[in-house]
Parts: C-alpha cells; structure tokens; sequence
C-alpha cells in the first residue's frame, strides 16, 4: 500500500513540477500561464495533504510560495500606486505580469487604471 501511495504521489508531484515549469516559462516568454501557478499550488498542496513529509513537495511548496509572494507583493505594490494616483510607478510593478490580464482581473484592473488615466490626460 505504501509504494503504491509513494507512486501516486512522485505522479502528483511530477505534475506539479511542470506546472510551476509551464508558469515560469510563461513568465519568462510574456504570455499567459498564471493558471499554471495556480495549478502548482493545488497539486502541491493536495500531496502535502496526503503526506506532509513528502521530500519533493516540501521542496516545490517552497519554490511555489515564492513565485507566489513574489507575484502578490508586486500587484500589492502596484494597487497600492494605483489608489495613490501614482499611475506611472503603478504599472512598473505588474510589467512582467502583463500576459496574465485575461487570468487575473487584478492585473486587468491596474492595467485599465493606468491606460485610463493616460487616454483622459490625453483629451
């Protein structure tokens, strides 16, 4: 029962791992793949849940808790501008996350904001 469990969850695993490959190769290409981190996420989460001390999910969790901080405290960031007027340095934040506009209406929200604000000063 044991290695049939071990073999379902390196499966699981393995699937999260190229997950959160697709999400940075979706990063890094500028186009969209937030759903790939999101999927990430769950998998590892899922096998976590199973086994905790699970060796390479451990590992992944940790890797995917950064992508997701990173990604979070940039739209934090960038909202943050945003409310203050600062639409400008708002926009620099979410630049890498362009693509993911259609997955994320975080995203789609700052990039409205900041095309809106540029359109109105040019009328």
């Amino acid at each position: 029962m044991r290695d049939k469990t071990v073999a379902e969850l390196t499966a699981l695993s393995d699937r999260e791992q190229k997950e959160l490959a697709a999400y940075r190769d979706a990063l890094s290409g500028r186009k969209p793949g937030y759903r790939h981190l999101l999927a990430a996420q769950k998998l590892v989460g899922q096998i976590l849940e199973i086994d905790p001390q699970f060796g390479p999910a451990n590992n992944s969790q940790r890797a995917i808790r950064g992508e997701v901080k990173n990604y979070e405290t940039n739209l934090n960031s960038a909202d943050a501008l945003i409310k203050a007027q600062r639409f400008d340095d708002g926009f620099a934040p979410i630049v890498p996350y362009l693509a993911f506009a259609d997955e994320d209406p975080r995203v789609a929200g700052i990039l409205h904001a900041a095309y809106s604000y540029h359109l109105d000063r040019g009328r």
